[in-house]
């Protein structure tokens, strides 16, 4: 008698972000709430590609920009929970 076992095994992942300069707070218009924000270039180095892919993702809406304080632009770190392993 041959018996067969199925074994499933689920991960996980984890992505922590800490900002050396502590985080910036920003409301975002598209999630209507306050968010994590960050520069353009945080944003590249959290996902790992260049900044003109960042701004490619902008302009296609899969990550979006939050109020602009003090003249800096801002991106909404709410969108890039699923983003960082793509």
């Amino acid at each position: 008698m041959n018996r067969r076992r199925q074994i499933t095994i689920e991960t996980h992942s984890v992505t922590v972000i800490r900002l050396k300069s502590g985080s910036v707070s920003a409301y975002c218009e598209s999630c209507r709430e306050e968010v994590t924000a960050f520069s353009p270039a945080q944003t590249a180095a959290i996902l790992r590609v260049d900044p003109a892919e960042v701004d490619r993702r902008i302009e296609t809406n899969q990550i979006h920009l939050t109020r602009r304080e003090r003249g800096a632009t801002l991106v909404c770190g709410s969108l890039l929970k699923g983003l960082e392993n793509e």
